[in-house]
């Protein structure tokens, strides 16, 4: 039987998230303009506070923002953040199937 409960954690990373996209608007429209793996890196930095994570072209005010947080904060940021890398790889992935169908059609 397969396990439907939520866990505490994956709780945590979905608010998260959902804070990201409906009080900060980060869409994933938005998050498409981050094509160098930065929204990966910024989560590293969320997970190890180490500034070599932290992306060259992003405002530093997440520097402070998420140094500020707790430990179970800062972690389920970088895990609503590998979320939003994975929603913004797999819209360019269903984008760009789409185009290849149309070409095709």
């Amino acid at each position: 039987m397969p396990y439907t409960e939520t866990t505490p954690g994956v709780e945590l990373i979905r608010k998260e998230r959902m804070e990201q996209l409906e009080k900060h608007r980060f869409s994933i429209d938005h998050d498409k303009g981050y094509k160098y793996g930065e929204l990966a890196d910024l989560a590293q930095y969320a997970m190890t506070g180490d500034l070599i994570y932290y992306p060259n072209n992003m405002s530093t005010y997440y520097v402070g923002s998420i140094r500020r947080k707790e430990r179970i904060e800062q972690l389920a940021i970088a895990g609503a953040l590998i979320a939003a890398e994975i929603d913004r790889i797999l819209s360019i992935n269903d984008s760009s199937n789409e185009q290849q169908n149309e070409s095709k059609g």
